[in-house]
């Protein structure tokens, strides 16, 4: 199984689907189809290899996802890091092929390397990206990992493995995020972190259409020419939908509810975006190690540290100091689902997985019909990513 599994049925049924739209870019469903499977034959000659951990350094968000899944197609894992991480020379991670962003994007775009820029996927028209790849196939288990995802800090990192994000996409659309094939969404996150890896790859799964790569300030042009029906946004990212300088006269009428990652937003905001977009908010809260585990409405009547009612696919407690259960009252808040990450790679922060529960670090409560609020949020200190930070990746999720 790999992530090319997923957009073959897509490509053989609705070849002329979009997939994603950027920028740059539009890719119907068959050129992703064709691209990554391009990006794989030109990555194994470059001596990518199964079971390899590759490093990521790529602004535009099509590119990104076809190299993700080309990379999967090999049996090699992937890992996205942000530009601003990017050393001066080639980065460097244990068991990794040695890939700048310059050299993966001159690989797959057929561009000398000072010529290689974001826009890229030029040479999806040739000949040799018009059939499958037929590149060595590493993947054979479904425990293994094939995606690295760096926690919000970048301190820690978990490993992921195609059954776990098998298991969370699915899980996530059969929620009330999921409309199919009908689907147009606006992500305004970066694939990068795991709220935008999510998004981007339960969009593409689903076979809707994915519309990445945008400013905040050209939002309001996007969703009226596109007839968006959701967006997937940061608070502040919302905040300058509504102040760009078209927004007033901008069309919302497609949106169905806009989603709002973290579990909160603050109430002036709740009420300018209610009347000035969409009247459906959604609120998720989630995790890197966890995924999405709540989902609720937000509206004028919502209760302080109100995050949504939990999925049927999450245990949750809160708990007192000595881990003893205190239900309903505010304690340290833990959680467990079947897909969940089991540890960080290099075994940092231990503390936070115990007995098979995962320790987010913030206090709240589970109230009567799977409410959860949170009262009190961790606040971890932003630290400067590296990908040395992700440590030595083993072939299998740890145990």
């Amino acid at each position: 199984m790999h992530f090319a599994d997923w957009f073959r049925r897509h490509a053989l049924t609705r070849p002329n689907a979009l997939a994603m739209a950027t920028p740059a870019r539009r890719l119907t469903y068959l050129q992703f189809h064709r691209a990554l499977h391009a990006s794989a034959d030109r990555l194994a000659r470059m001596g990518v290899a199964p079971g390899e951990t590759v490093a990521l350094c790529v602004r535009n968000p099509a590119l990104h996802c076809v190299l993700i899944a080309a990379l999967n197609r090999i049996g090699a894992v992937s890992i996205s890091v942000a530009e601003s991480t990017k050393a001066d020379g080639p980065i460097e991670m244990p068991r990794s092929v040695h890939i700048d962003r310059t050299l993966v994007e001159s690989a797959v775009n057929g561009v000398p390397p000072d010529g290689a820029h974001e826009a890229g996927l030029d040479w999806l028209d040739t000949p040799e990206g018009t059939k499958e790849s037929r590149a060595a196939d590493g993947f054979a288990n479904l425990d293994d990992i094939v995606h690295i995802l760096l926690t919000p800090d970048a301190r820690n990192a978990v490993g992921l493995s195609m059954r776990q994000l098998e298991d969370r996409l699915f899980a996530q659309s059969i929620s009330i995020l999921s409309e199919g094939r009908s689907a147009r969404s606006l992500c305004l996150l970066p694939v990068r972190t795991a709220a935008g890896f999510r998004f981007a790859f339960e969009s593409l799964w689903a076979g809707g259409t994915l519309l990445m790569g945008y400013q905040p300030g050209a939002a309001p042009g996007v969703i009226a020419r596109a007839k968006t029906g959701r967006i997937y946004a940061a608070p502040d990212q919302y905040r300058a939908i509504l102040d760009a300088q078209n927004a007033p006269k901008a069309d919302f009428s497609s949106l169905k509810y806009l989603l709002v990652p973290g579990g909160g937003m603050a109430p002036p905001l709740v009420a300018r975006l209610r009347r000035d977009m969409c009247n459906m908010l959604v609120t998720l809260y989630g995790s890197t190690e966890l995924g999405a585990v709540a989902f609720g409405a937000l509206d004028g009547k919502t209760q302080p540290g109100f995050c949504g009612v939990l999925t049927p696919w999450v245990e949750a407690e809160s708990v007192d100091e000595k881990d003893q259960p205190v239900s309903g009252r505010d304690g340290l808040l833990r959680f467990r689902t079947e897909h969940m990450a089991t540890a960080y790679l290099g075994g940092a922060d231990r503390k936070r997985f115990r007995d098979g529960w995962f320790y987010p670090g913030h206090r709240g409560s589970i109230r009567e019909g799977r409410k959860l609020f949170v009262s009190q949020w961790e606040t971890a200190a932003q630290a400067t990513t590296t990908p040395q930070r992700a440590q030595r990746a083993p072939s299998r999720s740890p145990a």
